[in-house]
């Protein structure tokens, strides 16, 4: 069972830590700031679930320190509960820097709207020759 459990921790710490390392990544063309916004988006649509899965961790690890036997099962029931009550506030952080980033592309997001602006007008330009010649 707590193998389980420090299974379960161990993802949703690396987890985290993939989606922490791909907000730093500055995106130079479309596909990596549909990617970074993705991510974003990932990350705003997670909250209920990482609460969820946070807040059931707590629980096994609070049960195991109330039922721990001995002074050593106690200690050590205690600092992984102190080490899985972390959780919530390295998600907060990382909900913190998701907003932070999508903040921080808006002069981005406004670059590449106009780039894609002028992309459909030259392919609709285009397009209009092909059909006069038709």
């Amino acid at each position: 069972m707590l193998e389980h459990d420090v299974a379960i921790l161990n993802g949703l710490r690396e987890k985290m830590a993939a989606d922490h390392a791909a907000l730093q990544e500055q995106p130079d063309d479309l596909e990596q700031l549909k990617a970074v916004l993705h991510v974003i988006s990932t990350i705003r649509s997670g909250g209920m679930q990482m609460e969820l899965q946070s807040s059931d961790l707590q629980e096994r690890y609070r049960t195991r320190l109330l039922y721990a036997i001995t002074a050593a099962e106690r200690e050590s029931a205690a600092a992984e509960l102190a080490d899985v009550s972390q959780l919530s506030h390295e998600w907060a952080t990382l909900c913190e820097t998701a907003e932070r980033v999508d903040m921080q592309l808006a002069a981005v997001k406004i670059k590449f709207a106009e780039i894609t602006k002028q992309q459909v007008q030259a392919v609709s330009w285009n397009a209009g020759i092909h059909v006069d010649t038709i």
